[in-house]
């Protein structure tokens, strides 16, 4: 896995034009705001890498399940959408002391998932028709 060099949670959330998302993160549970927390982070630094596009969804556990554990997130399988396709991505994420923002993020991107796959995973092609 990548260690993160710079991390964009936390500064994602004070953007104005975020202020809903940081609005409702105190509102969800613990783990969950973790979760959240965490996939913001994880979709900057896919989109920071410019490996593969832009990702504009995440679903970290597609493959295999999320733990929270010790304030800690690990996302051993999940997926990432980009350019119309998906791609493994793994992480492991540590949000700071007041699950605002991000204090250690480590990550590795995968190859693309086979197209076969998706339904079977829930990964859906598209969340719009630009037809």
């Amino acid at each position: 896995m990548i260690s993160a060099m710079a991390l964009y949670a936390g500064e994602l959330l004070r953007d104005p034009a975020n202020a809903q998302v940081r609005q409702t993160l105190p509102l969800l549970g613990p783990e969950e705001r973790i979760v959240q927390l965490c996939n913001i982070e994880a979709l900057e630094q896919i989109r920071l890498s410019g490996d593969k596009g832009f990702p504009d969804s995440l679903d970290a556990s597609a493959f295999e399940e999320t733990q929270v554990a010790d304030g800690k997130l690990i996302a051993p399988l999940g997926a990432y959408r980009s350019s119309r396709g998906w791609y493994y991505v793994s992480f492991e994420c540590t949000p700071g002391p007041d699950f605002e923002s991000v204090e250690e993020f480590k990550f590795r991107l995968g190859d693309q998932v086979p197209r076969d796959l998706w339904e079977a995973h829930e990964l859906i092609p598209e969340d719009f028709d630009d037809d």
